[in-house]
């Protein structure tokens, strides 16, 4: 599942990537400097722990939003110029653009509300659907294949994001139909998202880019730190093995919200 036709990040990680005030407001800083910050000038400005502001921007780095460069012990990051896919440029510029028009204070409760509404593969089954015209909950179901209450709490966060006009059916029930959005973020991610679906892009229950387990990734670090000795063997760094560290709260927090594929349904 691509963002588009380019091989890129799938348009809900890329939404979840930022889909925290803190990170909105690291974005918001980035993008308003000139040249880069590195990771501690970025901390100290909002008040963030390193490790865990460290994990943050490296999951917006990891979605084409940031680019890093590494100069000695600092990494500096910078918005992505010469990103590769189209798709992030595009979501990143709408939000400067907002940025720039002067935001009231409290500006982030009102952006999350409307990009949760894109922060779910279901919720984009749901919004590809209604872009062909309007859908009862039985359309809604075979759209998505999940069931009527999956549907009603997905639902909840597109009616949030004013995405979404109720008309009424007559003995047979409610109709839902596809608002305008009016938002210029919500108005580019859902000219993302119709893009995606006349490429062919199937948002439905299924998704294939399953997070990374814990035993997956040791397996990773093993091959990236492996190094070739005379019988053409593997041997595992010292200096690789994980550090004996018990994480703080904040710092379990950011890496839960990294594991995007392990969230429950209803917890986002």
């Amino acid at each position: 599942m691509n963002d588009g036709v380019e091989s890129g990040p799938v348009l809900w990680r890329l939404v979840r990537s930022v889909l925290n005030p803190t990170r909105l407001r690291m974005l918001r800083l980035i993008c308003e400097t000139d040249g880069t910050l590195c990771v501690r000038e970025i901390c100290r400005a909002l008040k963030l722990d390193d490790p865990v502001g460290c994990i943050y921007l490296k999951q917006m780095n990891a979605q084409g939003l940031l680019d890093a460069a590494r100069h000695e012990v600092k990494v500096y990051y910078r918005p992505w110029r010469d990103c590769p896919w189209t798709a992030p440029t595009r979501f990143r510029d709408s939000l400067v653009s907002y940025w720039e028009r002067g935001v009231p204070d409290g500006w982030e409760v009102d952006l999350m509300t409307r990009l949760r509404a894109f922060s779910h593969f279901n919720r984009l089954a749901m919004l590809a659907r209604l872009s062909r015209g309007e859908a009862g909950m039985r359309d809604l179901k075979c759209a998505v294949g999940t069931c009527v209450k999956t549907i009603e709490h997905h639902l909840s966060f597109l009616t949030a994001a004013d995405l979404l006009e109720t008309k009424h059916r007559g003995d047979s029930g409610y109709c839902f139909q596809l608002h305008q959005p009016g938002h210029p973020v919500s108005a580019t991610l859902m000219s993302i998202l119709d893009e995606n679906v006349r490429a062919g892009i199937d948002y439905r229950n299924v998704v294939e880019d399953h997070a990374l387990d814990t035993a997956s990734r040791a397996v990773i670090r093993r091959i990236v730190s492996r190094e070739d000795n005379l019988r053409g063997g593997w041997i595992l760094k010292k200096k690789m093995r994980p550090v004996q560290h018990v994480p703080t709260s904040r710092e379990r927090t950011a890496l839960m919200e990294e594991d995007d594929g392990l969230f429950e349904e209803g917890r986002v």
